[in-house]
């Protein structure tokens, strides 16, 4: 169906739809400090943050996300130190929600393109008006997350079809559908979800070739679209074969999605959609007719069809998709529009003609405009600014911690611009029922024998259901910081006047520095002490100074054997070995200098002779009875 106003008629339109548009972005402007955020804007910016620190996801961290978002938002940490101070971390995250909006604007501009080639000018300012009111659009689009740069290219490759299918010298249309095929390539690259609008990019692309199409050569257009597809796909898989990353990639973008254990409905979105645009959604439903319809003068059925095609194919993905949440249904929004302004158009010409068309057009849109306009208005005038709350947090966090000091989150964020003391980084709902029960253990482990040991503990709920062993490791080893989940390594070092410089492993208030490696405390004669347990034990030794210059281990060898050594390493430098002998003995080792540092310090004590070598032991897995280590 065409519309063909006289240049009067159009201009009324026109400027209608730019006033809603604009007030649409300026209202979304204003809420880029205010809105609350949501924690997946900082797992997305940690992951970007992680690949300036010299990272590789899925090699060196866990990321359920394909990674193009990370790469483009890099240039901002070029321009903002966001680890060095609270003001730079602000303003990198304003930014970065300032490009998201940079990115729905455009994806605005496409939505009123596609809508003008498929009908002409009214349909594409009708579609856009009614595009900027959708919810899920108006709230998950100008969040950081994977699926706005991803529905912008999406819109993007809609686009490039469309005006393939309106081209006037075929030889145009090569290039248009190389770069339908490289934009849908690249939205596939910010997030996997893409992969259900395919089938419906691959149908329209069909439909281009054998119905709108007459030659014998038209079906190298389809070797176009699919090398363009290929093109970036190719380039990023390659640029993570290079770097080891590949494999891990595949699986945890794609191969991990069919190991998923938790299930969402998607009724909670499609009730949102309803309640809050049902007068679209209705529009939308009768706006199917028209694509099925024979229009004067034709149009190409590739673009008729685009609209419902492209909704059907993501209402279909709900049916695979294991947690179909409010960000899923992004890309379903601007075949709404476009279909929904196919009705509203053809309503407004069945009820009058001429600029009176038009003016009840425009009428209609400030109607449907009204109530979500109101509800961003609601928003902006409310004296309550929940991302203030959080930007201050975040910021409490870059100005007390080292940009070198790890920070072990749940799903707070609030680590966003330090290192994440663990491979799974951001252990949520969804995520931690995929962790293997082996990886929680090596974290615990670490954490004992202080390979990592966090600066800060974000005590969320989400880190707290991790593991019960875990949550009390840390609560024992960490403060709080007045009421909130936030919790610092307590600084109990051993050289202060908490210890005096003594260590006891067996009791007293800093036996919670015990690694793995020892047995429960025991007592005997008034004395508590651990037995050792393997052939290697680990104690961390948080210090005030570095000057100390021997370390002293009072210890009874728990066996009768010859050459019974024993190797400590302080900060992986090995000292002298010393012969254990029988009886409760002080073993002296001397510590060169630089050894230790303020801070923690790990010592780390190895037997290379274990009893089950020595036959008549009487515990196979103890070497010695260790009763405290003390620094001089």
């Amino acid at each position: 169906m065409q519309v063909q106003p006289e240049p009067g008629e159009s201009r009324i339109l026109g400027w209608v739809t730019a006033a809603l548009v604009l007030l649409f972005l300026g209202l979304r402007l204003l809420l880029l400090g205010i809105e609350r955020f949501n924690p997946d804007e900082f797992e997305a910016l940690h992951g970007s943050y992680s690949i300036a620190s010299g990272l590789i996801p899925y090699r060196d961290y866990f990321e359920n996300h394909l990674p193009l978002l990370h790469f483009l938002l890099l240039p901002l940490f070029r321009v903002f130190a966001a680890d060095r101070s609270s003001g730079q971390a602000e303003a990198l995250i304003l930014a970065a929600r300032m490009a998201m909006w940079g990115m729905s604007a455009a994806t605005i501009a496409a939505c009123y393109l596609v809508g003008r080639l498929r009908s002409g000018h009214a349909q594409g300012c009708t579609a856009a008006a009614l595009f900027v009111g959708l919810t899920i659009f108006a709230h998950k689009g100008f969040e950081v997350r994977p699926d706005v740069p991803a529905h912008l290219f999406l819109c993007a490759s809609w686009l490039s079809l469309a005006a393939a299918a309106v081209a006037g010298p075929l030889r145009r249309r090569g290039p248009l559908l190389v770069g339908s095929g490289a934009c849908l390539g690249l939205a596939t690259l910010c997030t996997q979800k893409i992969l259900f609008s395919w089938p419906a990019c691959g149908l329209l692309v069909f439909l281009l070739v054998c119905v709108d199409s007459q030659g014998p050569r038209r079906w190298r257009w389809i070797a176009f679209w699919l090398f363009g597809l290929a093109l970036p796909l190719v380039a990023v898989g390659a640029w993570f074969w290079a770097h080891d990353a590949f494999g891990s990639m595949i699986d945890q973008n794609l191969l991990l999605n069919l190991r998923w254990k938790t299930r969402h409905s998607p009724m909670p979105a499609f009730r949102a959609i309803w309640f809050e645009n049902w007068p679209v959604v209705l529009l939308s439903v009768g706006g199917l007719p028209s694509a099925f319809r024979a229009d004067s003068p034709p149009v190409p059925t590739s673009l008729k069809l685009l609209p419902p095609a492209a909704a059907g194919s993501v209402l279909a993905g709900t049916l695979i998709v294991p947690a179909p949440l409010y960000q899923y249904f992004l890309p379903l929004m601007a075949p709404v529009a476009w279909l929904a302004a196919d009705a509203l158009v053809r309503l407004s010409l069945r009820a009058a003609s001429g600029r009176s068309a038009e003016w009840l057009l425009a009428g209609g849109l400030l109607a449907l405009s009204l109530s979500p306009f109101l509800r961003l208005g609601r928003v902006v005038a409310s004296p309550n600014a929940p991302a203030r709350a959080t930007l201050d947090r975040i910021g409490w966090v870059v100005d007390h911690t080292g940009p070198d000091e790890t920070v072990l989150d749940g799903f707070s964020g609030l680590g966003v611009f330090r290192p994440h003391a663990w491979f799974y980084f951001y252990p949520n709902e969804d995520i931690r029922p995929l962790i293997d029960h082996s990886e929680v253990r090596e974290l615990k482990r670490r954490l004992r024998n202080g390979v990592v040991s966090p600066r800060l503990a974000i005590l969320d709920w989400d880190l707290q259901q991790v593991d019960s062993e875990l949550l009390q490791f840390l609560k024992e080893n960490y403060a709080q910081i007045g009421t909130t989940d936030t919790w610092e390594r307590r600084n109990d070092s051993v050289d202060g006047p908490l210890s005096g410089g003594q260590l006891e492993v067996g009791s007293g208030p800093l036996d919670r520095l015990t690694g793995v490696g020892f047995y429960a405390p025991e007592e005997e004669a008034g004395r508590w002490y651990r037995r050792s347990r393997g052939r290697a034990s680990t104690l961390r030794l948080p210090l005030e100074r570095a000057d100390h210059s021997r370390l002293i281990v009072h210890a009874r060898l728990e066996y009768q054997a010859a050459d019974v050594s024993l190797i400590v390493r302080v900060n992986d430098h090995e000292l002298e070995p010393v012969s254990l002998e029988p009886g409760w003995r002080d073993y002296v080792l001397p510590i060169p200098a630089s050894v230790f540092h303020p801070g923690l310090n790990r010592v780390q004590l190895f037997y290379p002779k274990a009893p089950r070598d020595t036959p008549g032991a009487t515990n196979p897995n103890s070497v010695i009875a260790l009763d405290y280590i003390r620094i001089e």
